[in-house]
């Protein structure tokens, strides 16, 4: 059974790697910056990701290592720049330094793309808008400069419901992930939802699901994949349209879903990239992975919120 460190493995995303893996015949260890609580239902490790020393100690109990922490707070990355440097990409070097002979995945973004594409492939250039982009396309860079097992796995619109918390870090913001599960749980109150449109917002992607992220996550790191991966829905989608889409599958009423600006309390600190969709025709040709929609996967969101169990589409 391989052992898979997973950083971040508290987190949103994380947490969905950490309990897929674990169901498809991993180990998953969840590499944490702090003490976790002793019933803690996942093994776990404390490791301070800029001490190399601690990150090699981490590392060396374990197969793989999948890089999903981030630095979640945009004021603090545009007001502490080397704080946020550390963050992303020295914690990013000290890993890959550490599982140099290891698969080590890296979870990367839609924002390392300026947003004046249309269904982006892997192999174009990051060109970000922001200093979040950046970072990440430094991170990228430096999975690229490893020898061998290293990989970049996209993500980005991400749809899922946070396995450890009762909310995601947001109920809505200016990128297109967050708001879905949001505007469900209010329209199910009978309650208005307001969906975002304005000039500095992220309109159009290719929405992952974080169970997706998981299983393909699995198979990147069963297969030893090398190179840079797009983990989405095989299509575009609008913002409005996406809202308009999940409440259609969730049996909802379009009718309580307005559109507007951006409240002041929610206006981004720098450039947003407007269309960040990522085609992934590379990635199911490599991976040998089925084809999935949109639909397909708030389907999957639906029936999780109704049992609260994931079941990837992609198997083992």
């Amino acid at each position: 059974m391989k052992r898979v460190l997973v950083t971040g493995g508290t987190g949103f995303v994380g947490s969905h790697v950490v309990e897929v893996l674990a169901q498809l015949g991993m180990q998953p260890v969840i590499a944490t910056r702090a003490p976790l609580e002793r019933n803690f239902p996942w093994e776990w490790v404390e490791v301070d990701y800029l001490n190399r020393e601690s990150v090699d100690a981490a590392v060396g109990t374990v197969d793989a290592v999948v890089h999903s922490a981030i630095l979640n707070d945009f004021n603090v990355m545009q007001n502490n720049r080397r704080y946020a440097y550390d963050s992303y990409v020295v914690s990013t070097q000290n890993l890959s330094n550490a599982a140099s002979d290891k698969p080590f995945v890296f979870i990367s973004t839609d924002w390392v793309m300026d947003g004046t594409g249309h269904m982006v492939p892997e192999d174009e250039p990051p060109n970000p808008l922001n200093i979040y982009g950046v970072l990440k396309a430094f991170g990228e860079m430096v999975v690229k400069d490893r020898k061998q097992l290293g990989s970049i796995a996209r993500v980005g619109g991400i749809l899922g419901k946070h396995r450890l918390a009762d909310q995601g870090p947001r109920q809505q913001d200016c990128g297109f992930g967050f708001f879905v599960t949001t505007m469900i749980e209010q329209l199910s109150q009978g309650n208005e939802f307001t969906v975002w449109i304005d000039d500095n917002v992220n309109m159009v992607a290719s929405p992952s699901h974080a169970t997706e992220i998981g299983a393909i996550i699995h198979r990147m790191i069963e297969r030893e994949a090398e190179g840079t991966f797009h983990l989405m829905a095989n299509e575009s989608i609008g913002r409005m349209e996406l809202a308009l889409l999940a409440a259609e599958v969730f049996g909802l009423s379009p009718d309580l879903i307005t559109q507007g600006p951006v409240p002041p309390e929610g206006v981004f600190p720098a450039a947003v990239p407007r269309d960040t969709s990522l085609d992934c025709t590379q990635t199911r040709s490599i991976l040998e992975l089925d084809s999935y929609s949109v639909s397909d996967y708030l389907h999957m969101l639906k029936r999780e919120m109704e049992t609260g169990k994931l079941e990837p589409l992609t198997a083992r």
